[in-house]
């Protein structure tokens, strides 16, 4: 017989509250017709929102056999409508993978200052408590962003500390962005703008992750981005290139990326009269692989995003 511990009332507590987080009968029949001979029900997300229109509750759905919870996130907000907590729980099955992680935000002039994240699972517990710092000058503009996390609440102990400086050409565009973790240079970004002060060059070399990489932008007559390419210049024979196309309302309706000017991936975005996304196809170069689709309700806020598979071939 397993132990009670804390974690073993929280989890029944959160399981509890997870169970009036469910899909009715009626949902999961509507759901389950959209299956058809070449895609097949997977992830339902759906949403419930506060009456100021702020996302109160996130439930995710694996339909594995038979549709069940997955991950369950619930935010709550102050009178300012600012975050103050954010509740995840993952559904795993088997309780020694079940875990909880609850997040406190504080703030100070109505900006966020600290917060303290806890994670537990069935054998152990981790605080982090994180302090937040933005450097403005007299025009209110961001000169730097520091994150600096302790574990365990111990300020002894610094598991994480993150600066990010901003540099600005005369017309207030980001030029130079420099990243220093744990006292270490971790990544600089250098941007480069054209006459009409649009991103035409961004040269991104992340030390912490070996990236070093240059993406060049170009623009249609109405200002939107037509091409966006992507040299690695540390594996000079990989070339990414994204062509974007747009409706007459300026969204992007199809999306094509290619790895070396052979087609890898494209997708195409479908939206409703008003402008809403209702679909989102990706398609791989043997065919449709994979279909995201959006379903809204009161004040046209998303009440459901629903995930269909392409089957696979038996």
């Amino acid at each position: 017989m397993k132990n009670f511990t804390l974690f073993t009332l929280l989890t029944f507590c959160f399981q509890i509250n997870a169970q009036n987080m469910k899909l009715t009968d009626e949902e999961i029949t509507k759901f389950k017709k959209l299956e058809n001979k070449d895609f097949e029900l997977g992830r339902i997300t759906k949403y419930l929102y506060t009456e100021n229109g702020k996302i109160a509750r996130e439930s995710i759905f694996e339909n594995d056999s038979i549709i069940k919870l997955i991950w369950d996130f619930s935010y709550y907000y102050n009178e300012n409508d600012s975050l103050t907590k954010m509740t995840e729980y993952t559904a795993i099955p088997d309780v020694e993978n079940e875990w909880l992680n609850e997040t406190l935000y504080f703030y100070k002039n109505n900006s966020l200052y600290m917060s303290i994240e806890k994670q537990e699972n069935n054998t152990k517990t981790k605080i982090d408590s994180t302090y937040y710092n933005v450097q403005r000058d007299s025009l209110n503009v961001i000169l730097s962003k520091t994150k600096l996390t302790f574990s365990n609440k111990k300020k002894s102990k610094i598991s994480d500390c993150k600066t990010e400086v901003y540099e600005y050409d005369i017309d207030g565009n980001v030029i130079r962005e420099t990243e220093v973790s744990m006292f270490e240079l971790a990544a600089i970004k250098i941007y480069e703008y054209n006459e009409k002060k649009q991103l035409i060059r961004l040269h991104n070399k992340n030390i912490t992750f070996n990236v070093n990489e240059i993406i060049n932008y170009t623009y249609d007559s109405a200002g939107n981005v037509k091409d966006e390419i992507t040299s690695d210049l540390s594996n000079n024979k990989k070339v990414e290139r994204i062509t974007y196309s747009y409706n007459d309302n300026n969204q992007v309706k199809e999306e094509i990326h290619y790895i070396n000017n052979i087609m890898d991936y494209s997708y195409v975005t479908e939206f409703d009269i008003k402008g809403k996304k209702i679909k989102y196809i990706q398609i791989s170069p043997d065919g449709t692989s994979s279909i995201w689709l959006y379903f809204y309700g009161k004040n046209d806020s998303l009440e459901y995003k629903v995930d269909l598979y392409g089957r696979k071939d038996e």
